[in-house]
């Protein structure tokens, strides 16, 4: 039966239609609102995303610009200039380093002599052989043993037994490897005279072992004597090498071989550069009749010591000069915000070699084609001209 419609049930409708329109209408408006709302995070966030963003890239070009400003400090030229012929000799003496090196770690009779290496007698007339640079490097030998001992008896239960019978299986089928660790002295540079100068050359790192005293960037004091005044903080690998394993030791030779009335070359490649940049620090500072005939080259080296110790070397080694591949990763380590810090030492003399590759970029016949061409120029920024295609010479640090 029809409902009637009477004034009440009128009334009634039309209140539940106000109300549920009047509903829609509120939650139409909130989702606006909140629409709107999210809209408005959206910029806000986006804005300030943007806004950190320029800040994050201000900050990093200030951070580069601090660095490139203040950790490598432009430099008065030395008062001797650099001089490429000498150059080329020095990098030729760092592959005879490496030279003698591989010939004593290959021919048990070798006993350092470089008369014995055609390099020498080839590249080098006129000078004689007077010292021979030795330290003990860290060998680790893995070897199978042929007759493993049996293994200890157990005593005896079904288990005890099932288990004997599977470890003599194990020692009949599987040889044992052992591993032994050992140090072997090995060759790590020499000293040449002649009758106008005298080179002290070191070589560049060989071994795993030399790597890993390349990556141990601690720093520790420079002199290690207290009671001596401080010339600045050194690269803890390199010092060690320098200061505790190379024999003799270079301030040693002063009085044995070194003549003070005749220039002093020292240089270095790689791990060579820094052992040549500390011992000639070590030669100025020891033997002060000496400071004023050293000059120090160096090819691929690391940064070796902090600010207070490359003022010191400023001071008493004038005539320095470094020359590095801008596309080498070697003259980038250790970072110049480690420890106290780390900066080079010398004038700057670089040039570009990019062959692709982390060892190519760095090898000493890359460096002596890049000096043959005269590819070096002064400026730690230079990268001008670029080799085209690796040296035919035999590869080595």
């Amino acid at each position: 039966m029809t409902p009637k419609w009477n004034r009440r049930r009128l009334l009634l409708t039309g209140l539940g239609a106000g109300l549920a329109t009047g509903s829609t209408v509120d939650r139409l408006r909130e989702r606006r609102r909140a629409a709107r709302q999210l809209a408005d995070d959206s910029l806000s966030q986006y804005t300030s995303a943007v806004e950190a963003a320029y800040a994050s890239e201000a900050s990093w070009q200030e951070e580069v610009e601090q660095l490139l400003s203040t950790s490598e400090p432009e430099l008065p030229p030395p008062p001797i200039p650099y001089d490429r012929e000498r150059s080329l000799q020095l990098i030729r003496a760092c592959k005879l380093a490496v030279t003698q090196y591989r010939t004593g770690r290959s021919v048990p009779s070798f006993d350092g002599d470089l008369t014995d290496l055609d390099d020498f007698r080839r590249s080098f007339p006129g000078y004689e052989h007077v010292a021979t640079f030795v330290a003990t490097e860290e060998n680790l030998e893995r070897y199978l043993q042929a007759d493993p001992a049996p293994p200890p008896g157990t005593l005896h239960s079904p288990l005890g037994d099932g288990l004997q019978f599977l470890r003599r299986a194990l020692h009949e089928t599987i040889p044992a490897i052992v591993r032994r660790a050992y140090r072997l002295p090995v060759y790590f540079g020499f000293v040449l005279r002649s009758d106008r100068d005298q080179l002290m050359v070191f070589r560049g790192t060989q071994t795993q072992a030399e790597w890993v005293s390349n990556i141990r960037s601690g720093q520790r004091r420079y002199p290690a004597d207290p009671a001596e005044p401080q010339l600045g903080w050194v690269h803890n690998g390199f010092l060690t090498i320098a200061g505790t394993q190379l024999r003799p030791n270079p301030a040693e030779l002063a009085d044995e071989v070194l003549d003070p009335a005749l220039p002093l070359y020292i240089t270095g490649h790689s791990l060579g550069g820094a052992l040549a940049t500390i011992s000639a620090l070590d030669l100025a500072h020891r033997v002060p009749e000496l400071a004023g005939q050293i000059r120090l080259y160096t090819y691929a080296a690391p940064r070796v010591g902090d600010p207070s110790f490359a003022e010191s070397f400023r001071r008493l080694v004038p005539n320095a000069y470094r020359v590095a591949n801008v596309a080498d990763t070697v003259p980038l380590v250790p970072s110049t915000k480690m420890g106290r810090g780390f900066v080079h030492v010398g004038e700057p003399w670089t040039f570009l070699a990019h062959f692709g590759d982390l060892l190519p970029n760095h090898i000493a016949d890359t460096y002596l084609a890049a000096v043959s061409r005269k590819a070096e120029g002064p400026g730690r920024h230079r990268g001008l001209h670029t080799l085209e295609g690796l040296p035919t010479a035999d590869s080595g640090d």
